[in-house]
């Protein structure tokens, strides 16, 4: 056909496509007949042609709700051809429009359309603007092709996905949004950016929620909350470091800065939950960082049982943290003496063990003084302790 009809005279090419046209509206021919469009309007073909057939189809659709299915996709086969203009476009979007506020299957069908359609790059805006006040009630399926058709066009937005906030604000994160984790990741609540991001493991996700929380008014203690918030979900440790690392690369001084908030509250209140917390956060640190967490926390280890046990907590680290786990092994088997022979507690002789029991170097060196044969019954149990926790 597309060789044919150049070869035509003009008369006798207008009447094959006014046949051709015409049959468009015939639910009977119409599927086969729309199948041509691709041969019929090519790139030599009049301006019109595409214009004339989509002429035939819109008023399927202005004048029943209950249009057939082949109808879009006889419009999809025409639009896909480029050979439609955006007046076309635009009334065919108006009738669909206009059958969205009926809902219930009408809805449905209206939703499924609109997500099967290949909308040009200048009308998409206004799709965008006439299907987001009914995503929530389109079909899994048709919601996250018009998510993806939008997303291929940069037009992802809060108000678009606001239902997915509400999902997961109830359930855990499906393969579809997961899929998906990196474009939802700039727009969801930040909460549930961060939980999906962790969910996917996708380390262009992190990125993005990171990049988010550097761009709040107070950056520091909002990088510390979401890193308590990480630690809270107890994600594999694997996800927790990623999420670690691409905070600190977005901004490391930033990074550091929150590191500060979370030791000092880990140090004042000592609540044991941030061992889940310190299992991850120093991975990225620099040495300088480093240090200064270990000499913030040394000082207190031989101090009060109070703030030694606190400090503990801080250790956890030792398990990821390779780097800080050959400065404790350094200094831990002294720690660990002094509370099993200079002050015997068994409480936190068994902190302190616990605490490094996941470090390679700062585990064995925490067993050496434990594993005396202490006779003094107080230094006995203090040890008995150690080791226990050490197991």
């Amino acid at each position: 056909m597309s060789a044919l009809l150049p070869q035509m005279e003009d008369s006798a090419s207008t009447a094959v496509v006014s046949s051709w046209v015409a049959a468009l509206g015939d639910q009977d021919t119409r599927a086969f007949v729309a199948g041509l469009a691709p041969h019929i309007l090519t790139a030599g073909a009049p301006t019109d042609w595409g214009d004339k057939a989509m002429a035939e189809l819109v008023p399927l659709f202005q004048r029943s709700i209950d249009y057939s299915a082949d109808a879009t996709e006889a419009a999809a086969l025409l639009m896909a051809t480029g050979r439609v203009s955006l007046d076309c476009e635009r009334e065919l979007l108006n009738a669909l429009g206009a059958i969205l506020p009926y809902g219930g299957a009408h809805r449905v069908r209206a939703l499924t359309s609109l997500s099967q359609l290949p909308w040009s790059k200048e009308l998409s805006p206004a799709v965008v603007t006439t299907v987001t006040s009914y995503v929530e009630e389109a079909p899994e399926a048709v919601y996250w092709a018009l998510f993806d058709l939008f997303d291929s066009r940069g037009l992802v937005d809060p108000n678009l996905t606001a239902h997915v906030d509400g999902l997961l604000e109830d359930a855990e994160p499906t393969e579809a949004m997961k899929t998906r984790a990196n474009p939802l990741s700039r727009v969801l609540s930040l909460e549930n950016a961060m939980e999906l991001a962790l969910s996917a493991e996708s380390e262009d996700a992190m990125t993005a929620v990171a990049t988010r929380t550097l761009d709040l008014s107070e950056a520091d203690p909002a990088v510390a909350g979401l890193l308590h918030k990480i630690a809270v979900l107890q994600p594999p440790v694997p996800a927790r470091s990623s999420f670690a690392y691409a905070l600190a690369a977005a901004d490391y001084d930033v990074y550091a800065s929150a590191v500060r908030l979370l030791l000092a509250d880990t140090l004042d209140v000592g609540g044991a939950g941030d061992q889940h917390l310190w299992a991850f956060i120093t991975i990225p640190l620099r040495a300088a960082e480093r240090a200064e967490v270990w000499a913030e926390v040394e000082s207190r280890l031989t101090s009060s049982a109070q703030e030694a046990s606190a400090a503990a907590i801080v250790l956890a680290a030792t398990g990821a943290d390779d780097e800080l786990d050959q400065i404790v092994a350094k200094n831990i088997g002294k720690v660990m003496l002094y509370w099993i022979s200079d002050e015997p507690a068994a409480e936190v002789a068994a902190a302190l063990a616990a605490s490094v029991r996941g470090g390679k170097r700062s585990r064995s060196a925490a067993r050496s003084p434990a594993a005396r044969n202490w006779r003094v019954s107080e230094k006995k149990a203090a040890a008995a302790a150690a080791l226990k926790a050490l197991r």
